[in-house]
């Protein structure tokens, strides 16, 4: 008899079960991998279509004289309906049915996922960002016998040998920043392998890595060091930079804001400042709001969001150049707003929230929005953590009222 559909389904649907079992995970255990009638599994929901019954008893008894499962019905009768079956968790007979389903048996799976990170482990320097990161992992995994679903393949060892690749790669890299499709040329010789098999997967686990933070698929990649295109930073103000060639950037005259770009950021030595006070914005139609409205002793800077390494760069360098000049962020009054802020700060030691406050909140209280529950939740962590004091007040403001308030609203 060969193998049909109906046979695969159900070798798949137990072996799916298997891989979450504690028979998989502990190795010795007793209990049995089934799936009795009623459980929510789609194998025997269609048995009112003789046909579809019929197909799935035969696919049963077919399975079973090959030692794979074994199963149980209602009563003895010859016609009684099948009430369970039974994977045979022998090792020798995994091995067999993961071969009728033309998979790797999840055992070696993750014992070449082991070995694979290992091997990542042994070229990361210990100091490096990731090797902490897969260290956990690693122990993880050998501790309670599973694949991490989000990132790593359970069944296709390739796509977790490029993963581990990638980071390798990333850890590697020298620039402020690269272009995506030359990390991927150099990486893997190919322009567009990064972005069609990898870049998915990293993200991923990046988001694990930082599952707090609110940053998009680019934000995350600029962690990286890998870019779309070349970062620019806009801003106004009486401002000037030198270059380490000894050639300087005076952009005070540029009434109507001005832009530099990554490469020229990296040659910035120093800066000099003729301000009172530094506003950085998280969003662009304030940051526009301000340059066309604002006064001539300040200096105007579009933040945009989470921080690459090109933008600390940028504002550590005039950060160095602070004397008495005041310095404040003005973003959302929501947790990513708050995050942003707390993030600048490692630049800007004495930066200070600007309407961002609960009277701010309190007074445009009426174009705020709503909060689920979890995002109630997430602001109650925000809460317990003392980095976030500035904003206690508001957050409980937040919390009690279930809104928060886009910073443009301020400007309308």
């Amino acid at each position: 008899m060969q193998k049909s559909r109906m046979d695969e389904r159900i070798l798949s649907a137990l072996m799916a079960k298997y891989k979450k079992s504690k028979v998989f995970k502990e190795g010795g255990s007793k209990r049995r991998v089934m799936i009795k009638r009623g459980e929510k599994c789609d194998l025997f929901s269609s048995h009112d279509d003789i046909n579809i019954k019929e197909e799935f008893n035969s696919a049963v008894r077919y399975l079973s004289s090959l030692g794979l499962i074994t199963y149980t019905t209602i009563d003895k009768s010859k016609d009684s309906l099948i009430s369970a079956i039974y994977l045979n968790t022998d090792k020798d007979k995994i091995k067999e049915a993961s071969t009728l389903l033309g998979i790797t048996p999840p055992d070696e799976n993750l014992d070449n996922l082991i070995c694979d990170i290992e091997e990542t482990l042994n070229i990361l320097d210990k100091s490096a960002p990731f090797f902490q990161f897969l260290n956990e992992c690693l122990v993880n995994i050998k501790e309670n016998r599973h694949f991490p679903q989000k990132y790593f393949s359970e069944d296709n060892r390739a796509d977790n040998k490029d993963l581990l690749k990638t980071l390798v790669a990333i850890e590697a890299i020298s620039e402020d920043e690269i272009l995506e499709y030359l990390f991927s040329l150099r990486t893997f010789g190919d322009t567009k392998y990064f972005k069609e098999k990898v870049r998915a997967n990293l993200l991923k686990l990046l988001r694990a890595i930082y599952s707090s933070s609110d940053r998009d698929d680019d934000e995350l990649l600029e962690l990286c060091h890998i870019v779309q295109t070349p970062e620019v930073i806009k801003f106004k103000g009486n401002i000037k930079f030198i270059l380490d060639d000894g050639s300087s950037l005076d952009f005070s005259s540029f009434s109507y804001g001005a832009v530099i770009d990554s490469l020229s950021i990296s040659h910035i030595t120093s800066c000099s400042l003729s301000v009172s006070k530094i506003i950085t914005y998280e969003n662009y139609t304030n940051y526009l709001h301000a340059i066309k409205h604002g006064d001539k002793d300040t200096l105007y800077i579009f933040h945009g969001g989470w921080e690459s390494k090109v933008k600390r760069l940028f504002f550590e360098k005039i950060a160095l150049a602070i004397d008495k000049e005041s310095v404040y962020h003005w973003g959302d009054i929501d947790a990513g707003g708050f995050g942003i802020f707390l993030e600048l700060k490692r630049s800007f030691k004495t930066l200070k929230p600007l309407n961002m406050d609960r009277s701010t909140l309190e007074k445009y209280k009426d174009k705020a929005l709503p909060l689920d529950d979890v995002y109630i939740e997430r602001l109650k962590k925000l809460r317990k953590e003392s980095d976030y004091s500035p904003f206690f007040d508001v957050l409980d403001y937040m919390i009690d009222n279930r809104i928060w308030l886009e910073m443009e609203n301020l400007i309308l």
